[in-house]
């Protein structure tokens, strides 16, 4: 076991995606460009742009509250951002050359993706539900039924920090190659939990001083008065969303170099 775990360097983990994403080629921001384009479209086209957040714009004639359009929309730019880090990957990871009719044709690495967003998103829902637990629950004077609760909650509330470490499968769902067993990384990032999970927090940071400054920034915009303006800004939104997963691909991309591709050039020699 010992010789399948790798000291993974901290800085290049921590700040080599930061790098990736700043010497992206033209194309890959084109491709950032480009679905951010059409998730505007799928917003504005459903009325559910970024500034009907706010009560004070939810009134207005591009704004919709029907919950089937939102259900719908959510499923389609979800979609959307599989394709996405999957030509990312290609395009500006693997460089490949941009081929237009490739980009939104069907892949099954796109539900590979998908599957890989679902189970993250699911370990943040059992992360939710525990602090929500916490929150309302009331004191039982069972002891056993104490040790339970809390060990159940316990368990939720660890299993993000537990999936940190499996996080390169996302970059391994959208490459050109298979997914590794569970056991294998596992086994290479032991001993990295601390590295892994500092990278995640500079991602977070990073990731929520943008959302506040975005939020402020919609919120103190003052009156929208034309839907040119409102798409305007949804695009803005969008394109740097969109390069925000890529740094999230990026991060996820650089770990999975650094646990697998050294024995990759092995197996070639």
């Amino acid at each position: 076991m010992d010789k399948d775990k790798i000291n993974l360097p901290i800085f290049k983990l921590l700040f080599e995606d930061f790098n990736l994403l700043l010497q992206a080629n033209r194309y890959a921001w084109g491709l950032i460009a480009l679905f951010a384009l059409v998730e505007t479209l799928l917003f504005a086209l459903s009325g559910n742009l970024v500034f009907c957040i706010s009560s004070s714009y939810r009134t207005m004639g591009f704004c919709n509250s029907n919950v089937i359009v939102f259900v719908i929309l959510r499923l389609l730019v979800l979609l959307c951002e599989c394709m996405f880090v999957r030509n990312w990957t290609d395009i500006s990871l693997s460089n490949e050359k941009i081929n237009l009719k490739k980009i939104f044709s069907p892949d099954k690495r796109d539900l590979r993706v998908l599957g890989i967003f679902l189970c993250y998103g699911l370990t943040l829902l059992a992360a939710a539900l525990s602090f929500y637990l916490l929150y309302i629950r009331v004191p039982d004077p069972d002891w056993r039924i104490e040790i339970i609760y809390f060990t159940a909650v316990a368990w939720g509330l660890l299993l993000p920090v537990v999936v940190m470490r499996l996080s390169c499968y996302l970059a391994a769902a959208a490459m050109k190659t298979k997914l590794p067993k569970l056991s294998e990384v596992w086994n290479k990032t032991s001993g990295n939990s601390g590295k892994i999970l500092g990278g995640v927090a500079i991602l977070v940071f990073v990731g929520l001083f943008v959302l506040t400054q975005l939020t402020s920034f919609v919120e103190q915009s003052g009156e929208i008065v034309s839907s040119l303006q409102a798409w305007s800004i949804e695009y803005i939104f969008n394109f740097i969303k969109l390069s925000g997963i890529a740094l999230l691909i990026n991060f996820c991309y650089v770990q999975y170099n650094l646990l697998f591709r050294s024995d990759e050039n092995e197996r070639k020699n």
